[in-house]
């Protein structure tokens, strides 16, 4: 056990308190801050994205929403395609289907990001 947790519930949280049920929380929180920090993203998504039944309950979910507004997302483009497809898959996969996606180039795309961006053009 984290021994700062140990030391706060020795001497302020009592035991199967909403108290330790929050300082529990908390640490687990803690947790997936540092599974991020620490470069550990395929921990992160272990631990934090939806698969199988929950993620066609939440797809079901959210078109019954009341307020469903539009989201857009920016993505900027280097002159690398080396992420290209796998960002533009991350958010053809959104559960959430009011969006809008605008893709910034920072510079004369190379003929491989050229390619890749006509593809998924077409595929609209």
């Amino acid at each position: 056990m984290n021994p700062f947790l140990q030391t706060l519930r020795q001497t302020v949280i009592p035991r199967n308190s909403k108290r330790e049920k929050l300082a529990r929380s908390i640490q687990r929180k803690l947790f997936d801050l540092q599974a991020i920090f620490s470069s550990d993203y395929p921990t992160w998504i272990r631990l934090n994205e939806p698969a199988g039944a929950a993620l066609s309950a939440q797809k079901e979910l959210v078109t019954t929403l009341s307020l469903q507004p539009s989201f857009s997302f920016l993505l900027q483009i280097s002159s690398s395609p080396e992420f290209l497809q796998e960002q533009i898959n991350s958010i053809l996969a959104q559960t959430y289907s009011k969006w809008d996606l605008t893709i910034i180039l920072a510079d004369q795309p190379s003929p491989a990001i050229q390619r890749k961006l006509e593809s998924f053009v077409k595929g609209d």
